[in-house]
Parts: structure tokens; C-alpha cells; sequence
């Protein structure tokens, strides 16, 4: 009964998150821009998240996650979600 209880608590119950993501990485990346004048302004305090799984609909819903930015390799959900023009 315990070795139920465990598998259990292990793997069948979600604490948090989107179930269709399995794991996420946080990875640091530089971001060159030019500015005014010609300058070259480089930021070097962004965050990517990378995941493994997707679930593009749910991740454009979420308050804390910039929609314009979001990216995702998984051709038949853009074009399920955002439309042909947007998959092409």
C-alpha cells in the first residue's frame, strides 16, 4: 500500500504547471540591439525558458509570459492556433 501511495505521489499528481511540458530550461542570453545614433546597445539580463513540450495555446494565456516574443517549432499548433499565415 505504501509503494502505491508512493508511486502515486510521485508520479501521477501535478503540482504545478502545464502538464503537457515535461521540463524547462532557463538559459541567460545576450541581446544586441542598435540604438539611437548607431550606437550598439547590448543587454546582457534576459531569460529564455526552453521546454520540452508544448502547449502554445495555454502559454499565450499566461500574464507573465510575452506573447510577442514566444516562439515554438511545432508547425501544426501555430497553424491550429494562430492560423496558415502565421505557420508559413
Amino acid at each position: 500500500m505504501l509503494k502505491d501511495c508512493e508511486y502515486d505521489l510521485l508520479n501521477e499528481i501535478l503540482l504545478k504547471g502545464i502538464p503537457e511540458i515535461t521540463k524547462v530550461y532557463a538559459k541567460k542570453y545576450t541581446e544586441t540591439e542598435f540604438g539611437k545614433g548607431g550606437t550598439i546597445e547590448v543587454s546582457d539580463d534576459n531569460w529564455m525558458l526552453e521546454t520540452d513540450g508544448v502547449c502554445l495555446k495555454r502559454i499565450l494565456c499566461e500574464p507573465l509570459i510575452d506573447a510577442t516574443r514566444t516562439i515554438s517549432n511545432d508547425i501544426l499548433e501555430i497553424k491550429s492556433i494562430l492560423g496558415t499565415e502565421a505557420a508559413r
